[in-house]
This record gives structure tokens, sequence and C-alpha cells, in this order.
């Protein structure tokens, strides 16, 4: 009866880990969450919508100016009159002006999309990277798992060996500090795991706690010819906005002034109609314009800049992604082997065969090979991680 209940426990509790798993957050999911309520991200994206309103502002016309005053008139030095005056003031754009504007307006929007892109790219990034430690972590843990009930298995063979008098209490003890060593560092994995945990939510932007899969794989995107990473993206849009802004300023003159007035005295009226025009003899903004061809120069440098290095990343991590498959794969033989060596070791220490170092042994080689397939993984993730950063895909 007891052992059925036992059975019950262990079958019920299999179930809840299972239901847990089930409903563990995949990181896609979690990052798509993030994305849409992390208030760093939501800030750059207001930036976005205030250059709208700035575009605006760019393209705008004047407001006219409206005067009125009233006079009062003494001609023969006793008796008074009054009139008045009234001006209306209209700025009217050049020709071609409003088109610089324009163009200068577009390309402010444009950069501050490309700036948004860029900020949201690296958050996507560095948020990967960051889970990759929690991965990481979760898979140590589940390894010291397996070790600890590799080194409980040998320590229970060692215990039943000293009580059948075939070792010495020594060889015993020796099983059972291995035991209580290899615990003692899953639960060392399991305090630092919490705080890679909490970064990993700082990072995202959330204080509530959510389960995570940590089973997830990244891969690299297929390059889509219309994506280009956001660092070249924002320098070139940069440059053509510097370069709308020497459009802008090749205009030496943007307004000129169309008035009417109309003045009303005692003895006449006055109707006056001009214009005013801005003489650009002094300021003809040469220097601004220097300034914005330099601004443009200095971006387009940076973009074939990081044209160079983007193509050298590339060319590296490809490379090395193909390194380390072949390692992993390496590894996965090693562990096969490593695995059969210590069933067989196992086997014969139940039988004297074979002594308790010489099994020790086999088992660090097994944790070590699976510990080398761990850091593969983590780094065949994160390599995918770059590549797809690179390629714009975020």
């Amino acid at each position: 009866m007891l052992w059925r209940k036992k059975e019950m426990i262990k079958k019920l509790i299999i179930s809840i880990s299972l239901t847990t798993s089930i409903f563990a957050v995949d990181f896609n999911t979690f990052l798509n969450e993030v994305i849409g309520k992390n208030q760093y991200l939501n800030a750059s994206l207001l930036e976005v919508e205030q250059s709208f309103f700035e575009g605006s502002k760019l393209v705008r016309y004047a407001n006219p100016k409206f005067e009125i005053e009233r006079s009062r008139f003494k001609p023969d030095g006793f008796r008074s009159d009054s009139g008045y005056r009234t001006s209306l003031t209209q700025p009217i754009r050049l020709w071609g002006v409003g088109n610089d504007r324009k163009k200068l307006a577009n390309a402010s929007i444009n950069s501050a999309k490309a700036t948004y892109s860029l900020t949201k790219a690296q958050f996507v990034r560095d948020l990967s990277l960051e889970y990759l430690k929690y991965k990481q972590n979760n898979l140590m843990v589940q390894l010291g798992d397996k070790e600890e009930k590799i080194a409980k298995e040998i320590y229970d063979i060692s215990l039943s060996r000293f009580n059948g008098g075939a070792i010495s209490k020594g060889r015993m003890l020796q099983s059972r500090v291995n035991y209580k060593i290899v615990h003692s560092n899953k639960e060392a994995l399991k305090l630092e795991g919490i705080h890679i945990y909490y970064n990993l939510l700082k990072r995202a932007g959330v204080t509530k706690e959510i389960e995570l899969d940590s089973s997830y794989k990244f891969t690299v995107v297929t390059k889509n010819s219309q994506k280009v990473n956001p660092k070249i993206e924002l320098a070139y849009a940069n440059a053509d906005k510097s370069l709308a802004t020497v459009e802008l300023f090749d205009n030496k003159i943007e307004w000129l002034n169309v008035f009417a007035e109309f003045e009303k005295e005692p003895n006449q009226d006055i109707a006056r109609f001009g214009l005013n025009i801005p003489l650009a003899v002094f300021n003809t903004r040469s220097e601004e314009k220097e300034v914005a061809k330099l601004e443009a120069k200095k971006f387009l440098s940076l973009k074939n800049l990081y044209e160079k290095e983007l193509n050298l990343d590339t060319k590296r991590l490809i490379k090395e992604a193909n390194v380390l498959q072949k390692m992993f794969v390496n590894n996965e033989d090693i562990l096969k082997i490593d695995l059969e060596l210590l069933k067989m070791f196992k086997e014969s220490y139940k039988i004297a065969n074979a002594n308790l170092l010489e099994l020790l042994d086999i088992q660090n080689k097994v944790i070590t090979t699976k510990e080398r397939l761990i850091d593969i993984t983590i780094k065949l993730d994160a390599n995918a991680i770059m590549q797809n950063f690179y390629k714009g895909v975020y």
C-alpha cells in the first residue's frame, strides 16, 4: 500500500513538471511581448512621432501680420482731427524653397526612424545574448542533475561494497565526498541562475516573473536583399539629412514680405502696396552650408567604414560557425564513447573489476564532454544572433 502511494506521488510530480514545461514561455514570444512594452523602446518610438511634427513645423507657412493704429492731427494748431492706418503683411516663400524644406523634413523623419531601428536592433541583440546566459545556466543545472544522479549511483555502489567488506571505508567516503561536491556545485549554479534570471527581466524592462523555456535555438535567417545593417542605415539617413540641409542653405533668401496698407487722414486717403525684400549681403549662410557638407561627408565615410567592418565580421562569423559545427559533431562522438565506457566501468566496479578512481575519472570525462557540448551550443547561438544583427534582421 505504501509502495502504491509513493508511485502515485511520483507520477503527480512528473505530471506537474510536464505541465510547467508546457506553459513555459518561448523566448520568441517573450521577446515580442517585451518589445511592445519596453519603456526605453517606447521613448525612442516617441522620437519618431516627434520628428513628424518637427517636419510639419519645418514646411508650414508663416502667419500673416496685421497692424492697426489711430492718429490725431492738429493742422491749424487749434482744431484736431483723427485718422487711422491699417497694414497687412504676408511672408511669401520663394519658389523651390518649399520643396527643399520638404526634402529636409522627410530626411529628418527617416533619420529618426533609422535611429529607432538601431535602438530596437541593439535591444533585441542584447536581450538575446542575455537570454543565452539564462539558457546556459539552465543547461548546466540540468547537467548537474544528471551528474548528481551518476555520483549518487557510484556512492550507493561503494556503500554496498563497503558493507560487504569489498572496499575500505576510505574509498566509500571518497565516493561520498564526490557526491556531496557534485550536489554543492549544482546548488551554486542554481544560486547564480537566480542572479542571471533577474538580470534578464531587468534587461527586458519587465517586473513580472515569467517562466521561460530554456530550449530556444537561434538560427541564421536567410539574407533579405531589402534589409541592411541598422548602423549603415542610420549613417546613410544622417548623410541624406545633411545633404538636404545643404540644398536648403543654397537658398540665400527664403522669404519675401508682401504688404498692403491703407491710411486715412483728415484730408486724404492713402493706399500702399509693396514688397519687403531682404538682401543677402553679409549673411549668405555659406558657413552653415559648408558645415552641412562636412557632416554629409563624415556620415558617408562612416557608412563605408561600417560596410567594410560588416563584410569582415560576417565572413569571420560564417567560418567560426562551420568550425563550431564540426566541433559539436566530434564531441557528440566522444560523448558516445565516454558513456559506453562509463557504463562498462560501473558494471565492472560492481564486481570489483575496476577501482573507484578509474570510475570517477570516466565520470569526469563524461561531464567535461557534456560541458563542452553546452559551451559549443551557446557559441553557435551567439554566432547566429550576431549574424542576424549584422544582416539587419532585427
